[in-house]
């Protein structure tokens, strides 16, 4: 439920949406493991996708991009 609702505004990568839920207080660090296996599960479930690749900013390796369908 938190990760479609930082999805609804845009497309993010699994870091960023870590960022996100850090600084909303919902995860007490920034650590991409606490949204990578939801957006797994939510891709799995069809209720998010995949829509490219960029550079992540805070690693500069190239991620997916992901968004709420």
């Amino acid at each position: 439920r938190d990760i479609m609702a930082i999805l609804k505004d845009k497309p993010m990568t699994a870091k960023e949406i870590a960022v996100e839920m850090c600084r909303l207080g919902l995860t007490p660090n920034s650590e991409r493991n606490f949204s990578a296996p939801r957006l797994t599960e939510l891709v799995d479930k069809g209720m998010v996708k995949t829509i490219g690749k960029k550079v992540c900013d805070y690693t500069g390796k190239k991620v997916t991009i992901y968004c709420a369908i």
